[in-house]
């Protein structure tokens, strides 16, 4: 049986409104991780019950706080900033606003050529298979099945979650809030 309140307790948007642009994408960033997590935890150990479809959602939820906290680190910085869904873009732009040894993050979900640097490399023009997307949906846009293969492991995302974390926890009270 439901447990029934006898007052209503209304969470709204007004809470974090209060909060600097900055500290509302950090919320949200560690909402979402938490989210990824507990999902994460819900299928560790249980194979049976794990379906690509619901890995696919705590990837999506893990890629999508580390796209807010780095739009976040990005907003402390400077409210000019384009902002847009790619990590590795995002990535570039918050090492030029923060280039000291303190604020270094190899953030998941950026795209690696094993093998090679990233001066060898000339990145295609378009990301084809957009993780945001790949996540989110079972096809691309033209309803063509996605090229790459993607797999998932409960127990081992989970330490790529909890490095998530602390780096959340280490860098966020690293950045000023430049915005006011």
């Amino acid at each position: 049986m439901p447990k029934i309140r006898k007052t209503a307790i209304m969470i709204g948007s007004w809470n974090i409104q209060r909060l600097q642009k900055p500290k509302q994408f950090f919320a949200f960033a560690r909402s979402y991780l938490e989210a990824s997590s507990i999902l994460c935890r819900k299928f560790e150990g249980d194979d049976d019950i794990l379906s690509y479809p619901q890995a696919s959602v705590i990837l999506f939820l893990a890629y999508h706080a580390t796209e807010l906290f780095l739009k976040g680190a990005i907003l402390s910085h400077s409210h000019n900033e384009r902002l847009h869904h790619n990590i590795d873009q995002l990535k570039e732009t918050y090492e030029k606003l923060y280039s000291g040894p303190e604020f270094y993050w190899n953030p998941p979900f950026r795209t690696e050529y094993l093998g090679f640097s990233p001066e060898d490399i000339e990145p295609p023009k378009k990301d084809t298979e957009p993780l945001d997307q790949v996540y989110r949906y079972p096809t691309d846009i033209k309803r063509d099945e996605w090229r790459d293969v993607y797999a998932f492991d409960p127990e081992s995302f989970q330490d790529v979650l909890n490095s998530i974390s602390s780096d959340f926890d280490r860098l966020e009270p690293l950045y000023p809030d430049r915005t006011k």
